[in-house]
């Protein structure tokens, strides 16, 4: 069974290419990203002079390349703004990096050639296929339809323990004892962890819940918005992901708050937790007691622990951090502790970007993830929210918020994410100097519906 890997991986790129000849680009799109991040099989291939092989780079090479044959004109259309320029810096900062570390030009080209590749090219695509909210709300309902589609494979991982990928695959992607969770077990379906599995099925939960209550649809697959709303929050909370349940409740709060309020107060409260956070803890002014105690208090003893650990070690990987705070330690794992003064790896995306790439990366990588959602708050403010046509893209701001949220804690990289970040730019660039009123939004629709029932282009631009 070993031998799906190499032809799932590798066959991805064709498969992309399929869909682009036979249905429109933009639905292309979000199959080729959705599949690849839910399917295909958790392993990598070291190439030489290349990034790494995986799910993630077989669908950002597949989706570029199928584009690039059968639809270069939407590539070439898009424009650079002065918005593009935090994902640039953060993607070529680790030249720097590897030069400030006498690691050599070859070396920091790799690595901008990997941040290129994992980060480049799903923003890029995001900035030339969603370009006002017809069409970037493919991206949301395509969020739900795959948590709908995950949760009997959920569900059957909780009854009968995570087996799939290794049934299928024949490999665990995750160490069993990662599985075991409050008596029973954590689904790990295709994706590299419970806590993935968990974060893919509350922003499903989140996104299902506020298209119901706004009644952008009403049916999804021919199921009632009610009950797969329903069967998402259930599913999302026997994946016995804590923080996960935890962030899809504050989402829930700020776009219903903002909505109800028709002010944009609770969304930005949330633009600001990660940069809050970020520094209390890189400063030390906030110690990790309190927080450890409030989450005994909400949760249990056994996740406060986990917890205290995560930022113990925060502390440690900050401490090396700042030994060379503008451009990092590079590569090599060279921004990790001393082993005698550590016990084990990091979670947290935000602290393995500051001790790589330092404070130059870190704080690109976090304007690159918060600059798009405050876009789009200035292009829709929030008395646009409740139009059926604006719902979707609100919902996908706050899931793009949450998920940086999660990197507080975890390091855990969906390139949709970065797909949507590209999208919610490229919403502001299309009339940033107007405020949206219902007959533009109509016209926006028109506009969309006339491109994805055109044909798909056979030819290819050269």
């Amino acid at each position: 069974m070993f031998i799906l890997v190499p032809i799932l991986l590798f066959g991805w790129i064709p498969f992309v290419c399929l869909l682009f000849a036979i249905m429109p680009p933009r639905r292309a799109v979000v199959v080729g990203y959705l599949g690849a991040w839910m399917f295909l099989p958790v392993h990598g291939y070291d190439l030489p002079y290349l990034p790494g092989y995986t799910k993630v780079t077989a669908a950002n090479i597949a989706v570029l390349l199928a584009a690039s044959l059968f639809d270069s004109r939407t590539l070439r259309a898009v424009r650079p703004a002065w918005f593009d320029l935090p994902l640039l810096i953060y993607c070529l900062v680790p030249f720097a990096a590897s030069l400030s570390n006498d690691l050599g030009a070859y070396d920091g080209m790799s690595n901008v050639l990997k941040r290129l590749v994992g980060w480049g090219i799903p923003y890029f695509i995001g900035r030339a296929y969603f370009t006002n909210v017809q069409a970037i709300r493919n991206i949301a309902y395509g969020v739900v339809i795959g948590g709908l589609i995950y949760i009997p494979l959920c569900l059957w991982e909780i009854r009968m323990s995570p087996m799939l990928h290794e049934q299928i695959f024949g490999f665990r992607q995750d160490p069993w004892h990662h599985a075991v969770r409050y008596g029973g077990f954590r689904p790990n379906v295709f994706m590299q962890t419970g806590l993935m599995v968990g974060m893919w099925m509350a922003t499903a939960t989140v996104m299902a819940l506020w298209l119901w209550r706004r009644r952008a649809v009403q049916k999804l697959m021919g199921i009632p918005m009610p009950l797969v709303t329903t069967a998402l929050f259930v599913t999302t909370v026997l994946c016995k992901s804590t923080y996960s349940v935890f962030l899809g409740l504050i989402g829930t709060i700020v776009i219903f708050v903002s909505g109800w309020t028709r002010t944009s107060l609770p969304m930005l409260m949330l633009v600001l937790v990660p940069p809050i956070y970020m520094t209390t803890r890189t400063t030390g002014m906030v110690p990790k007691d309190p927080l450890v105690h409030v989450a005994e208090l909400i949760s249990n003893e056994d996740r406060a622990h986990s917890l205290d650990y995560r930022l113990t070690q925060e502390v440690l990987f900050t401490e090396k951090a700042l030994e060379r705070p503008i451009f990092g330690w590079g590569g090599y794992n060279r921004f990790k502790p001393d082993e005698e003064d550590w016990r084990g790896g990091v979670d947290a995306l935000w602290i393995t970007t500051f001790g790589m790439t330092g404070l130059v990366g870190l704080i690109t990588l976090t304007v690159a993830w918060l600059l798009p959602a405050i876009l789009f708050l200035i292009r829709y403010p929030a008395q646009t929210w409740n139009h059926h046509a604006v719902a979707p893209v609100a919902a996908l701001a706050v899931l793009l918020l949450m998920t940086m949220c999660d990197n507080l804690l975890n390091a855990m990289y969906n390139p949709i994410m970065t797909v949507i970040a590209g999208g919610l730019s490229s919403i502001y660039m299309k009339s940033r100097h107007q405020t949206p009123t219902p007959q533009m939004i109509a016209q926006e629709h028109l506009e969309v519906i006339a491109l994805d029932q055109a044909a798909p282009p056979r030819q290819t631009h050269s």
